[in-house]
């Protein structure tokens, strides 16, 4: 029934393998130019549904709706998580925002401030001043007015001169780590997808930037109606001063983050980063048109930017429908943001404002539909396995193994054909045929103690003795090593079986009760290994699977597999039962509260249902492990086998009775309790000890001696 469970386990699987080795859609922009070429003209549509920027409360109740309800495109920041920095909280007048100017801002920004305005307009006050009191000026000597320039020139703050990009002009920026200048180049293009290009310059001191510049972009797309899917994002390059430095994109939380490949120090500078990326899937489709939102800064570096500002390429020749932009976070947004129509397919968006740590330059922007190349049923399905592949794989491998177990108990062909040779002692025997570990489980296992002439027993003034005859343990298990040096500790030779000794005997008793239990662990777990292994394999081989649909293959499938080995080892514990009650209790309490935060975890990576999954096929293996080790599982053969030697012995009673091979049989004998077929005769009659067993298992049971 082995190879029927493998095929069952793995049949699922067949129609996995072209998904998972699909490959991202290629651009091919000659193509795509002659679909646009022959597109039509949209019709003039106006898109309702976007709100006039000038009323910026509609706007805030419009993106709310979108952002803040789901919280799966912008993160609100908090304080702690800003290292104090805090984000302006600007609000919708002008008065409003000169008075936070004065008030609310922190020493950086405000020196900021003073910063720009005094690269900027102190050598024209300065100039002012010269002309009011050029007298005096004239009076002073040269000296006295080159030093007094010298000095009205040079700012009394730190600050560096920088070039920006891509025409290399030069400003004065306060010397403080922070974002003087953010640019991006997004392209939409007609097949949905948007080739985008940051040029990020930063001034970095060796604090928040000791690492370099993390490029955080969202992990999913919302829709107007609370849809969301995942984002793709194939990385192209990056970039530090126009020298290309590996990175990769990696999932963490609700954001998708471009870092480096090798970790690496920044030293104090001011730096120039390019990330060049495509996304796809962040374009909604309507009855009468295509939407598209986009956080161009992020809304996750704890660092001011002072200018942020974007350039839009639409994929057709006409206008959008409609257009909107502004910055702040979801619950403060403001429209302090400048929309510049430079021609009909293309945007330019800036901010007129610094923005501030947790802060964001959001767009939002209509389309028509026909400029856009409906995606084909390959490219259908390729989204619905991102979307929905780890669940499929999850499910189908929880219904493989569990269905496969089933399905194998149902038919009740559950035993290999194959018996495995085991090697089995008396108790253990008796255990198999009668399922007891008790006084003639030890009577016998002292009769093969006997056989193997370690000790002898007797009778003596109708006492029961056992006197030891050999040290060796040769040959022995542990437990039963343990449980003869019990008997005869020390350089004692001699035992008598009395209530005196009761200790004695209970505590060899035990070791030999240890060791019946690990011979039956031990059979369990042989007859379980292939159904272990299967099913243990079909498991890996999912959360393989699953990590292969994401972003970083190794950090996820180590999660994965580490999560599912923790919560094999609650659910062990959870399962177990301890003698002490209050033990018990606290185990299973940590186990339940272990179960859980591995369940979480397993969430934050893959799906909910997906991480239940995984779950319910552990617990599906440990559940099936058990019942196939029942009396009437897989040891249903070796007790039935246990159960009929008794009718073995009995077909061959007369062989063993006056043979020479009595005393080999005779601890079985005993265990099965076929001692009436085989009375004593002279030729057994040195070897005889079955009397002796039965009046000491009375003895042992009649005086409680274990």
């Amino acid at each position: 029934m082995r190879k029927h469970f493998l095929t069952i386990c793995f049949t699922i699987f067949l129609g996995l393998t072209e998904s998972l080795c699909a490959q991202p859609i290629k651009l091919n922009n000659f193509e795509e130019l002659k679909q646009r070429e022959a597109l039509p003209p949209p019709m003039e549509v106006k898109d309702p549904s976007i709100p006039d920027g000038s009323d910026i409360e509609a706007v805030e109740d419009f993106i709310k709706k979108r952002l803040q309800d789901k919280k799966v495109i912008i993160d609100s920041v908090s304080m702690d998580e800003l290292n104090g920095i805090s984000a302006m909280n600007v609000q919708h007048s002008a008065e409003y925002i000169q008075e936070m100017q004065q008030q609310n801002k922190s020493a950086f920004e405000k020196i900021y401030d003073e910063a720009i305005k005094r690269a900027t307009t102190e050598e024209e006050l300065a100039q002012q001043q010269t002309i009011r009191d050029q007298a005096r000026l004239e009076a002073q000597k040269a000296p006295q007015r080159q030093q007094w320039q010298q000095q009205q020139k040079a700012p009394d703050f730190p600050v560096i001169n920088i070039s920006l990009p891509p025409f290399g002009k030069k400003i004065l920026v306060p010397a403080q780590e922070h974002i003087p200048f953010l640019f991006s180049e997004i392209d939409i293009l007609g097949t949905g997808q948007i080739s985008i290009t940051d040029t990020v310059v930063v001034v970095a001191n060796g604090k928040k930037l000791a690492h370099g510049l993390i490029r955080a972009l969202p992990k999913y797309s919302v829709s107007r109606d609370g849809k969301r899917h995942k984002i793709d994002i194939n990385l192209n390059s990056v970039s530090i001063n126009n020298t290309l430095i590996p990175h990769k994109v990696v999932t963490q939380g609700n954001f998708q983050q471009i870092l480096p490949e090798q970790e690496y120090n920044l030293a104090p500078g001011v730096y120039t980063y390019r990330f060049s990326y495509i996304i796809n899937r962040n374009l909604w489709e309507y009855n009468d048109f295509n939407e598209i939102y986009w956080d161009i800064t992020g809304s996750s570096w704890n660092l001011v930017i002072a200018r942020s500002g974007a350039f839009i390429t639409l994929p057709g020749a006409n206008k959008p429908l409609g257009q909107i932009a502004f910055s702040g976070t979801p619950g403060q947004l403001r429209n302090d943001v400048i929309i510049e129509q430079n021609s009909l397919n293309s945007i330019g968006v800036i901010s007129t404002v610094p923005l501030f740590a947790g802060e964001g330059l959001h767009f939002i922007i209509s389309l028509p539909k026909a400029d856009f190349t409906p995606p084909d049923w390959q490219q259908k399905l390729s989204w619905f396995l991102s979307d929905y592949g780890n669940i499929i794989i999850s499910l189908f491998a929880a219904a493989a193994i569990i269905g496969a177990y089933a399905l194998s108990w149902k038919r009740k062909d559950i035993s290999s054909k194959k018996k495995l040779k085991l090697k089995k002692t008396a108790p253990f025997l008796r255990y198999l045929s009668m399922g007891l570990i008790d006084e003639k489980s030890f009577s016998s296992f002292l009769l093969e103690l006997f056989r193997q002439k370690r000790i002898d027993i007797e009778e003596k003034e109708g006492k029961i003795q056992l006197i030891k005859k050999s040290d060796s343990t040769k040959g022995l298990s542990r437990n039963e090593q343990k449980a003869l040096k019990a008997l005869f500790p020390e350089s004692a030779v001699t035992l008598e079986i009395k209530k005196e000794n009761a200790l004695k005997i209970k505590r060899s008793f035990s070791f030999l009760q240890k060791d019946v239990l690990k011979q039956l662990k031990n059979l369990q777990t042989k007859l379980n290994l292939g159904y272990l292994s299967i099913s243990i394999l079909m498991l890996i081989i999912t959360e393989i699977s699953i990590a292969l649909l994401g972003n970083d293959f190794g950090k996820e499938c180590y999660i994965l597999l580490s999560c599912s080995f923790s919560l094999a080892l609650a659910i062990w514990f959870f399962r177990k039962d301890f003698k002490r009650r209050w033990l018990n209790l606290i185990i299973k309490i940590s186990s339940i509260i272990s179960m859980g935060i591995n369940l979480f975890v397993l969430s934050l990576v893959i799906h909910g249902i997906s991480a239940l999954a995984i779950f319910a096929a552990i617990t599906g293996i440990f559940v099936y492990t058990k019942r196939f080790s029942q009396r009437n599982g897989l040891l249903k053969d070796y007790v039935e086998e246990a159960q009929k030697y008794k009718n073995y012995l009995s077909e061959r009673k007369e062989s063993i009775s006056f043979g020479n091979n009595f005393n080999t049989f005779q601890a079985n004998i005993h265990a099965v309790e076929a001692d009436d077929l085989f009375p004593e005769n002279d030729r057994i009659k040195a070897s005889y000890k079955l009397q002796l067993a039965q009046k000491l298992d009375t003895l042992v049971k009649t005086e409680k001696l274990i």
